[in-house]
């Protein structure tokens, strides 16, 4: 009788998840983390195809959080700057800890990166938090709110990867 397994997907994507942040891409190895999971090779293939599979559901999973944390601000009551802050070091962490996945995937031809559309819901977000910094008060932007939103997220995403640029001269660049 075949063994009933629960969360399998759930497993193998915390497991996913230390193996990548903890030994990085080159050292992701799927045997080892089905093996972890206590589950066959072929088991891991039910629910992925490949590795770089695992780690862009890994990747869009720590994403969401971003966005997440981003649309919890929204109807916050706080400063936009701290706003903004709170982003920009949800962003940092997230970009410090899968910048060398990045880079791998992309030296190894991984197709499977949704680089797109992955930024509209945190632009949609900001915007409405840009809106309401508005009606309060807080700041009165010199262009429209959509552009400053993708404005804002573009330079804290590129200063993150620099690490040149503080948040601050980031925020008192805009000049809101």
């Amino acid at each position: 009788m075949p063994k009933i397994l629960l969360n399998i997907k759930d497993k193998l994507t915390e497991e996913g998840r230390l193996v990548l942040t903890n030994s990085g891409y080159n050292n992701f190895n799927i045997r080892d983390i089905a093996k972890s999971c206590n589950i066959g090779i072929g088991t891991f293939y039910n629910y992925f195809s490949n590795k770089d599979a695992l780690i862009i559901e890994i990747i869009t999973n720590d994403w969401d959080k971003v966005i997440e944390l981003s649309n919890s601000l929204i109807y916050k009551d706080i400063h936009i700057k701290d706003k903004l802050f709170l982003i920009y070091s949800d962003i940092d962490k997230f970009l410090s800890t899968y910048i060398d996945t990045f880079m791998m995937m992309t030296a190894d031809g991984s197709k499977g990166c949704p680089h797109q559309y992955i930024f509209d819901q945190i632009y949609e977000a900001l915007e409405k938090s840009i809106n309401i910094a508005i009606e309060k008060g807080e700041i009165k932007p010199l262009i429209n709110t959509k552009k400053l939103a993708k404005l804002i997220i573009n330079s804290m995403t590129f200063a993150v990867k620099q690490k040149d640029i503080s948040f601050d001269e980031i925020y008192y660049s805009i000049k809101m």
